[in-house]
């Protein structure tokens, strides 16, 4: 008996670009002082939201904002903008150039510990929807 497995690329990719679009969200806040535990804690809400829109083309960017509650104030903004590319094989890509996020955190200080921040995800077709994930 003979059995075939077809596996989908394009579904793994998304889940591979997904998961690398979290880990370096995780990554920018820890190395900016904050608790990545407001990300992980979101991980699976924030992760399925992405891979839709990842799958659908609608996801245009991934955005962190940080800000500072009691004034109510923006204190960096991180945007991470989607471009859409499949290689011949179907397989997506992540590319990120860590260093580069290293040298602009450094540059910028570690935040002030009372700072929150959002993970945004603006998405649509026409451009006029996005959903705002507050961390906890």
């Amino acid at each position: 008996m003979n059995t075939v497995v077809c596996v989908n690329t394009y579904s793994h990719s998304v889940t591979y670009v997904s998961d690398n679009i979290l880990r370096t969200l995780e990554d920018i806040v820890r190395l900016s002082g904050l608790s990545p535990e407001k990300v992980n804690s979101s991980w699976a809400s924030i992760s399925l939201a992405l891979q839709t829109w990842l799958g659908s083309h609608h996801l245009e960017k991934v955005v962190l904002e940080v800000y500072k509650p009691s004034a109510g104030t923006l204190v960096i903004r991180w945007d991470l903008e989607i471009e859409y590319g499949w290689s011949e094989d179907g397989d997506g890509r992540f590319w990120v150039d860590s260093d580069q996020i290293k040298t602009a955190i450094n540059k910028a200080g570690l935040w002030p510990s009372d700072c929150l921040y959002d993970v945004i995800l603006p998405w649509s077709a026409v451009n006029t929807a996005c959903c705002r994930q507050h961390a906890l």
